[in-house]
């Protein structure tokens, strides 16, 4: 993925609010073992480690862009020296993809990143197969394909003359309803567990707004894969839809659905 970390933070008090409402259903315990997949920018992981007074705290991100600012903790490429217990608070340029370091941690905690993976089923156990007995699961995912700034984008994209530069590439999600996660995280063995759909109210100068938060997320992908003339070309006619569908010049409220869970073994 194409990650720039300024358009990504520039809502970084929006964006950041379901972390610390994530954080609030994890119970800490004395001397956890923790692993934040996804970090970005580990700012919030640094949180995360405080907060919790971990022994360890690994976060875990394949974008050398958002890795790069990491501050007062090492990146490292391979962990094979360095394990998951290690004290204190490391960072590993890692995909998640291949991230499957046995039972070693008491929290694995992953903040909008997991619906970028498929197969959720096969992702969920192995997330299971990170945790000691005893361990918590607590996992937030973005879950608003239904709203227009994405169903532009996968308008626009579906469109000549992207369909052909995009090789019909469109940007999708996978994220489930809350109860097929509930149901999953039963079927894993989790005795204890919470779930729920979250709506978070985002006030944005205005409609085309939108384009500006997704054009951090989103569209990340387009943006990879058309190059950065292309792109722009790209951005300018999904931002110019975006504000006729939305509005330009008035304030807009942005609702966006989350799903967080939670589970104990």
């Amino acid at each position: 993925m194409s990650w720039d970390p300024n358009l990504y933070l520039k809502y970084r008090g929006e964006r950041s609010q379901a972390f610390y409402d994530l954080l609030a259903l994890v119970e800490p315990v004395n001397d956890m073992d923790v692993v934040d997949l996804g970090c970005g920018t580990g700012e919030l992981t640094h949180h995360l480690h405080k907060h919790l007074k971990a022994r360890s705290t690994l976060g875990v991100d394949n974008s050398l862009e958002m890795l790069a600012d990491v501050a007062d903790a090492p990146v490292l490429r391979d962990l094979s020296n360095s394990p998951p217990g290690t004290p204190g608070l490391r960072f590993g340029l890692l995909d998640i993809v291949d991230f499957n370091p046995g039972p070693i941690f008491d929290l694995v905690l992953s903040n909008a990143a997991l619906h970028w993976l498929p197969d959720h089923p096969a992702l969920f156990t192995r997330l299971v197969g990170m945790l000691k007995p005893g361990g918590q699961l607590a996992v937030q995912m973005p879950r608003n394909e239904h709203h227009p700034g994405h169903l532009i984008a996968a308008e626009l994209a579906g469109e000549s003359p992207w369909c052909d530069e995009l090789a019909g590439f469109v940007q999708r999600f996978n994220v489930d309803a809350p109860a097929a996660y509930a149901v999953l995280l039963h079927r894993l063995g989790f005795t204890r567990t919470h779930v729920r759909l979250q709506v978070y109210s985002h006030h944005l100068a205005d409609g085309a707004a939108v384009a500006e938060w997704l054009a951090g997320s989103l569209l990340t992908g387009y943006k990879r894969r058309l190059g950065p003339a292309r792109y722009r070309e790209f951005y300018a006619e999904y931002r110019r839809r975006v504000g006729l569908a939305l509005g330009v010049g008035e304030p807009y409220l942005y609702t966006f659905e989350r799903v967080l869970m939670w589970a104990r073994r």
